[in-house]
């Protein structure tokens, strides 16, 4: 597994090339942005002959991210930061009509999970010359998992969790690829940037664990720079 220390050793080298390619000051940028992010899990979700499970409902969450960006006159940028963000999903369970269940064993009503993340990302954005403000991305993400847990909801309406953190990995990757469009005003420049992203292996840790909630992502981001 690639781990901190060669990830950020990456950030370095391509600052160097960066800083090395124009004799100009490189300019430090800061900014936030919040986003909205639909998540699909990995693979299926484990099921059971014992009840029905409808559809799993993917969990659809905002992330916020602090932002620095190294910029040179040139028409490339590089972008790195810290992002929150969470993911999760939920689905009906049903009795199944060819089973009997005794009146102390139902089925429960729903299960799910929800895991919480931060990632630093790392993301080279390179500005079209023909184009005004419109912008390519691309990089990969340094994702650390921060809590995680599993629920099931019994007919009564009482939850019950459980912690499952154990279950996935701690750190893992994720690329990313996007197009960005930004307006200068005054000393403050508004950026939106639609992003896609997907896990380059598997999350789980755990090879009795049937699910893998980090996928892929969609997510539309809206922030400043300045």
């Amino acid at each position: 597994m690639v781990n901190m220390k060669n990830f950020t050793s990456v950030f370095l080298i391509l600052f160097v090339i960066t800083c090395n390619s124009k004799a100009q000051e490189v300019t430090l940028n800061y900014g936030l942005s919040v986003g909205y992010s639909k998540t699909t899990p990995n693979s299926s979700i484990s099921t059971s002959s014992v009840y029905l499970y409808e559809t799993t409902n993917d969990y659809n969450h905002y992330n916020v991210m602090a932002i620095l960006e190294f910029a040179t006159p040139s028409d490339i940028r590089i972008q790195t930061g810290l992002k929150y963000f969470k993911v999760g999903y939920s689905r009906d369970i049903h009795p199944n009509p060819d089973i009997r269940y005794f009146a102390f064993a139902p089925p429960p009503k729903r299960d799910g999970a929800n895991y919480s993340y931060l990632a630093i990302p790392l993301n080279i954005n390179y500005f079209l010359p023909f184009v005004s403000g419109v912008y390519l991305s691309g990089g990969i993400e340094s994702v650390h998992l921060v809590s995680g847990n599993s629920f099931t909801e019994s007919h009564d309406g009482q939850i019950y969790e459980s912690n499952t953190k154990g279950d996935y990995r701690n750190q893992f990757f994720m690329y990313t690829v996007g197009i960005g469009f930004e307006y200068q005003l005054d000393v403050v420049t508004l950026f939106i940037e639609p992003e896609y992203s997907h896990s380059i292996w598997d999350a789980t840790d755990n090879s009795f664990t049937w699910s893998s909630i980090i996928g892929e992502q969609i997510s539309l981001y809206v922030g400043i720079r300045y």
